[in-house]
């Protein structure tokens, strides 16, 4: 189940179909600045930050990631939509459709978080192989001119944040995936 910019009404729906520990609740409606895991007896619940896009401002924001890890389920909310969570559900849903009947198909919760985390990360690849080559161009565009031209200058600037940015995402990301890579060989025994 997913949840782009959850209501009250949809976070209720989480609380009581899956029932979640208070803590989660209070988690999900608040924004989280901090990545984190917390691992209860029915469910691992982790906030992580990816990047969002805005192509009006060229600038990369964090989008914030809730995940609910349980047994046999996996919930994720995030504060804003993004396509990848949607083709991931998608491409399960045909995998399920053309499995062959006589075939046993069972993709784990912990499985499609993998696909989630994989996804996620091949998009902050994507950005910085962008970003080096956009600041390369940038900075051959400001060293060729005699006048200093604000308009290049404010684009490699604003490139320079999204660097900061992404980096600030992705660094406590390492010990939250180690946490997570523990939690798991005893939660799924």
């Amino acid at each position: 189940m997913h949840f782009s910019n959850p209501s009250a009404s949809d976070i209720k729906e989480i609380v009581d179909t899956y029932n979640v520990h208070d803590i989660v609740e209070q988690d999900i409606q608040e924004t989280n600045t901090q990545d984190k895991i917390d691992i209860y007896d029915e469910c691992i619940f982790l906030v992580m930050h990816f990047p969002k896009y805005d192509k009006i401002n060229s600038k990369y924001f964090s989008n914030e990631f809730n995940i609910i890890l349980g047994k046999d389920y996996i919930v994720t909310v995030t504060k804003y939509h993004t396509n990848h969570i949607d083709n991931i559900r998608k491409q399960y849903a045909e995998d399920i459709d053309t499995k062959d009947p006589d075939e046993e198909f069972k993709i784990s919760p912990y499985y499609l978080l993998y696909k989630i985390i994989d996804v996620m990360y091949d998009k902050f690849i994507i950005a910085l192989n962008k970003f080096n080559i956009d600041l390369n161009n940038l900075e051959d565009a400001i060293f060729s001119k005699d006048v200093l031209n604000e308009t290049l200058l404010s684009k490699l600037l604003t490139k320079k944040r999204n660097i900061v940015l992404l980096k600030h995402l992705i660094l406590p990301q390492i010990e939250i995936l180690e946490e997570l890579q523990k939690a798991t060989v005893n939660f799924y025994e």
